[in-house]
């Protein structure tokens, strides 16, 4: 239904899979040759490139299309898409997740690279908006993990390395 698709996905990846089901860019329009925004479509549109066969909606593809405008625009900043975000973290853990617009955009920052649609920000970002306490298996006294102090330096702005992003990844997974 439109309102779960406007929900869901970017409107220049709808646009952008409507236009790749019977065009094909020239090579070196974009960089994936497929992730043009509307300018770069109308600037590199050649009737010629156009094909009659069938067009085929691949539903992977739009989300990997949203996914690849979903990291442009939380490179560039983007507003809208930490609204929804945040949106979608509201929905999904209540009022005890919620998060200010820099703290979202930090979040995003570390997700960009794996987020294909809003709700892949709370499933695959979880332990950035609710702290959980696991207990480790198999250990004598069965400790207590807390990551509080990772989230606490994470919303102060303290950046953590990559190592230590992958460390709080595995700790908390």
């Amino acid at each position: 239904d439109i309102p779960s698709i406007r929900r869901t996905y970017l409107p220049e990846a709808v646009l952008s899979l409507i236009a790749l089901c019977g065009w094909t860019p020239p090579s070196g329009a974009a960089a994936n040759n497929e992730i043009l925004t509307l300018e770069e479509m109308i600037k590199t549109f050649d009737l010629k490139r156009v094909h009659k066969a069938n067009a085929i909606v691949d539903s992977g593809k739009l989300k990997w299309l949203n996914g690849r405008f979903w990291k442009r625009r939380i490179q560039s900043g983007d507003p809208e898409v930490v609204e929804m975000a945040t949106r979608v973290v509201g929905d999904r853990f209540g009022s005890d997740a919620s998060v200010a617009p820099e703290y979202m955009k930090k979040v995003l920052s570390c997700l960009a690279e794996r987020v294909q649609v809003p709700s892949d920000v709370a499933s695959l970002g979880s332990y950035f908006f609710v702290a959980p306490v696991r207990r480790v298996p198999q250990a004598p006294n069965a400790q207590l993990i807390d990551p509080t102090e990772i989230l606490e330096k994470l919303r102060v702005g303290e950046h953590l390395n990559r190592e230590q992003a992958r460390k709080a990844r595995e700790l908390l997974t």
